[in-house]
Order: structure tokens, then C-alpha cells, then sequence
């Protein structure tokens, strides 16, 4: 069994991508014996693109035992979500979709919220299936955030008894690989089941997301006019005995949350974390300091008004395969479509049939995408693999297109689904491009 561990880029993750113009610095954490920028190459790529950036600063980090550097981005980047790879004399490690560069010219900002996958072998006999199907669906719907708020895993079996860590662990390699799939940048917080005993949290902390100094992790982010906040709210130490119920935030905790919604100029934030944590961080929201929040953890469904604060807590993922898209601007919430897989059991409510192979091997294809919801939604996104040439596209827009030295072509059609809607594209080579009959 293989997958990503976090090794020597310990910031930014691909659970917590940093966000920056381009042009601004990259800053990189790394856990390196590195003593000059000169042994340093860092490199930003991503399907379509690939740029070196210029090792503008390096020196040892003030809170922690990691050497902190700078890359400089190039002022003329194009907006993409981009993997990090930092290679030296001797090695080199790789981040995926760790550094967003945003759209300078975007009028909205559309997220995504995702809670609960507990993906569990010894539960189901398809572990992950549910989650699977939901990145399908956000694979065409190409959101500009997602944020899952914990419950990768269940550590429980049938009959309630504690799950090995090597079971545990193959079930978090199993959503880890799933969740790399996604296109989207991810922005991950913690749950119980995450973070229940000590060696639970250090296969979690492996795999997906480890705090670069404190013992939990709390940190914001900002795309456009939307900020996000989020914080672990477990006191899981290591010298303290395993806990099985949920303990609010700590003094630290909510300080680090607090400090980091203050330290935001946005127009709109966003909190977002396992629990419905609103008694232990009362000064937020009596303040009015937030205008949505998002947890998952328990059904039912549930949406109030909490002061000014929209208070949404999510269905899980695991049974109902639930999704919820916020479309933002302004300072405003546009709109909340959301659906539940469990509603469409012959299929997933929104997805592409390809009339031929997707791989590569061939000249011309077809495809059906159909949008089974009562919900519209504009500028989602296809990919063919094609065999190596020049295309044009019927019933699309045309994105990106790359011919690669595999002898693969890679274009990236957008295409508007209205409700209830089916869409047909075809991508073939030029006067080809007829729908079929």
C-alpha cells in the first residue's frame, strides 16, 4: 500500500493549499538541512502549465524547527491550481494542488462543502464509494473551493469495537486516493474519528494535514472577497488519555480562531469545522463576525440563523452522498443549491458518458453529461484525452487544450447544465465536429 505521506514540504499541504497573486512570494516550509537558497529548485506545475520560481529568501522558521523559505512567483502566472515540487542536491518532494494562483478578474467565488466520508472497509463492502461518486459530480461542477469538515474514516467496526491502525490506516489511504482526484483545491479540517487516539492522529497527521507547530491546527485563507476560517477543536495531546467525546475549544484554540477572523478584510468570511461549535465561540458569533458557517458531524440537516451568521450543519457523505455548492459575491450569498445522491439510486444525479474510450486512443468522441437536479449550473468542465492533434468542439467551449509528449491531446471543455438537463459534446478534429444523430 502506497500514497502521499507529508515528508519535507510540511507547508503548503494538499489538505491546505496557500493562496497568492501571481507575482507574490510562495511561502514554504520545509523540514531540510538546507543552508542556501542556491540548493534549492522550486517548481510550480500543474496539467496545463509548468513554471520555476526564483528562491527569493531562506531562513530558519521563528516557531518552529523548519527552515522557511520564499518563491517568488512569475508576475505573468496564469490563474490554476498548481503542485509544488522543491527538489536539492540528492532529493527532491512534491506537493499536489498546494498553491492556487486566483483569477484576478473572477465576479464570484463558488464553494463547495462536503462532511463525513467514514470511509470504512469494515462498515460497507464498497469503502468510499459514496465519496467517490460525490468527486465525480465535483469534477464537472469545478468549483473554485472545497471544503471538507472531517470524518475521513469511522474507527469503529459492526459491532462498535475500536478498528486496528493498520485497518484504520488502509481505509485513510483509500480516501486520501480519492480525494486526490479532485481538480478543485481542498481545504480539510479534522474529525472525531480523525483524531480520536494518539495513533490514530499520527497516521492522520501522516497523511493529511500536520500542524507546523501547535498540537492542533487553525488556519484562514482568502480567495477574492471570501475569507475562511477554520480550527481543530479536539484537545488531543499526547500526554493526555484518549477521549471519546467531543471537548470544546481550549483558551489557544478559540485565540487562534479569533485572531485569525480579526486579522481578515474581507467582505464575506466563512467558518467552517466538524461541530456545531457556536456555545464555545460566542464572542464570533454575538460579534457578528461571520456571515456563514459550516460542520457536519450528525444528521439531521439543519440551516438557522445564529445573529447574522447563516448556520449550516451538512448530511453526510457516507449516507446520503450530500453536497452543498454557496455561490458568493459581493459580500453576498448568491444562492445554496445542495442535493443528495441517496435521492437519484440509479445513478449519480449529475454526471459524463463517454461514447468512446477516454484514454487517449482515439480521434473523436461523444459526450452525454446529464444534470438530473432541479438546479442550474454554469461553467462546468469535461476532459477528453484525445490522440495527439488539433480539435474543435460542438456544444462546448473549448478551455485549454495540450498536446503532451505521451501523444495525448488534453482538452478541457466548459458547458452550462440547466436543470433537469441533458448536454451533448462532441470533440473531434476540425470539420468533424458535427452532433451525432
Amino acid at each position: 500500500m502506497t500514497g502521499l505521506t507529508i515528508d519535507h514540504i510540511r507547508d503548503p499541504l494538499w489538505t491546505r493549499p496557500t493562496v497568492v497573486d501571481a507575482g507574490q512570494g510562495v511561502p514554504i516550509h520545509l523540514d531540510l538541512p538546507i543552508t542556501s537558497c542556491d540548493a534549492l529548485t522550486v517548481t510550480l506545475s500543474s496539467r496545463w502549465r509548468s513554471v520555476t520560481c526564483r528562491v527569493d529568501e531562506l531562513r530558519p522558521d521563528d516557531t518552529t524547527d523548519l527552515m522557511r523559505i520564499e518563491a517568488v512567483t512569475p508576475a505573468a502566472l496564469v490563474p490554476d491550481t498548481y503542485d509544488l515540487t522543491v527538489a536539492w542536491d540528492g532529493g527532491r518532494d512534491r506537493m499536489p494542488n498546494a498553491v492556487v494562483i486566483p483569477d484576478p478578474d473572477a465576479t464570484s467565488l463558488r464553494v463547495a462543502h462536503i462532511a463525513d466520508p467514514h470511509v470504512s472497509a469494515a462498515m460497507v463492502d464498497q469503502p468510499g464509494a459514496a465519496l467517490a461518486g460525490v468527486i465525480e459530480q465535483l469534477l464537472l461542477l469545478a468549483p473554485d473551493v472545497v471544503l471538507l469538515t472531517g470524518d475521513l474514516v469511522y474507527r469503529y467496526g459492526p459491532d462498535k469495537e475500536v478498528l486496528s491502525a493498520d485497518t484504520i490506516d488502509r481505509d485513510m489511504w483509500r480516501a486520501q486516493r480519492l480525494l486526490k482526484r479532485l481538480d478543485a483545491p481542498l481545504w480539510l479540517t479534522a474529525g472525531n474519528h480523525d483524531l480520536s487516539y494518539p495513533w490514530l492522529r499520527r497516521r492522520y497527521r501522516e497523511r493529511f494535514v500536520r500542524p507546523l507547530a501547535d498540537q492542533f491546527d487553525a488556519y484562514s485563507f482568502q480567495l477574492g472577497d471570501v475569507s475562511f476560517h477554520t480550527v481543530e477543536a479536539y484537545r488531543f495531546y499526547e500526554d493526555e488519555p484518549p477521549v471519546t467525546e467531543p471537548i470544546g475549544p481550549n483558551d489557544d484554540q478559540v485565540d487562534a480562531f479569533q485572531a485569525g477572523i480579526a486579522d481578515s478584510s474581507a467582505d464575506y468570511r466563512v467558518a467552517f469545522y466538524h461541530y456545531d461549535y457556536r456555545d464555545a465561540l460566542t464572542e464570533v458569533f454575538e460579534g457578528d463576525e461571520l456571515d456563514l458557517a459550516l460542520c457536519g458531524h450528525t444528521s439531521p440537516m439543519r440551516a438557522e440563523w445564529s445573529g447574522t451568521t447563516l448556520m449550516i450543519r451538512n448530511l453526510p457523505v457516507f449516507e446520503e452522498g450530500h453536497i452543498q455548492l454557496f455561490e458568493i459575491a459581493n459580500g453576498e450569498l448568491l444562492r445554496r443549491p445542495w442535493w443528495r445522491s441517496a435521492d437519484y439510486p440509479d445513478d449519480i444525479p449529475i454526471g459524463v458518458e463517454f461514447e468512446r474510450a477516454n484514454d487517449g486512443t482515439e480521434r473523436r468522441n461523444h459526450a452525454r453529461v446529464r444534470n438530473r437536479t432541479p438546479h442550474g449550473f454554469t461553467n462546468c468542465r469535461v476532459r477528453f484525452l484525445l490522440v495527439a492533434g488539433r480539435y474543435t468542439v460542438t456544444g462546448g467551449r473549448l478551455i485549454e487544450e495540450e498536446m503532451t509528449g505521451s501523444g495525448v491531446t488534453t482538452c478541457e471543455v466548459a458547458v452550462d447544465l440547466p436543470a433537469e438537463s441533458t448536454r451533448e459534446i462532441v470533440v473531434a478534429p476540425p470539420g468533424q465536429g458535427q452532433r451525432p444523430r
